[in-house]
């Protein structure tokens, strides 16, 4: 059995990137909108780019298996920086194993590098929400909010 690397997205991930955009596009809230390959690959770029975006892929025998990009931000009332998710999801090959706690965790770390000292994540995907919800618990995390939306 191969070992997974972590590591930094380079744009020479992007077709890898947007192959698994499009496996997590079906199973979100967003799966009733049509997927744009030219969209992703956009946002991707952006993320891989910037130095103040966390763009962390995890790739497993040369397929990426699971992407977590976030970025840094001052909430609206307060100058402590947050950390927030852009996107975060596991290929359903590698569910059940470490590779989406271990991405957090290297999103919390980077946070933290970088001067952070709150992260939050959002998850837009019904795969199995009691399961990830006790996951996060485990990590640290606490629910708060929620994510409601209406089709129009």
């Amino acid at each position: 059995m191969s070992k997974t690397i972590y590591r930094r997205a380079t744009p020479y991930d992007l077709t890898g990137i947007v192959k698994l955009g499009e496996e997590m596009h079906q199973e979100t809230a967003f799966s009733n909108i049509k997927f744009s390959v030219e969209r992703t690959a956009s946002e991707a770029m952006r993320c891989i780019m910037s130095g103040n975006y966390f763009a962390n892929i995890a790739e497993k025998d040369g397929e990426i298996v699971g992407l977590l990009f976030g970025y840094l931000e001052k909430p609206f009332f307060t100058e402590q920086v947050a950390g927030y998710d852009c996107v975060w999801y596991v290929s359903r090959k590698v569910r059940n194993t470490m590779v989406g706690p271990r991405l957090l965790k290297q999103f919390e770390a980077w946070t933290k590098m970088h001067g952070g000292s709150i992260v939050f994540t959002t998850l837009g995907s019904n795969f199995k929400p009691e399961r990830v919800g006790k996951m996060m618990e485990r990590m640290g995390f606490e629910h708060q909010g929620g994510f409601y939306r209406k089709d129009i």
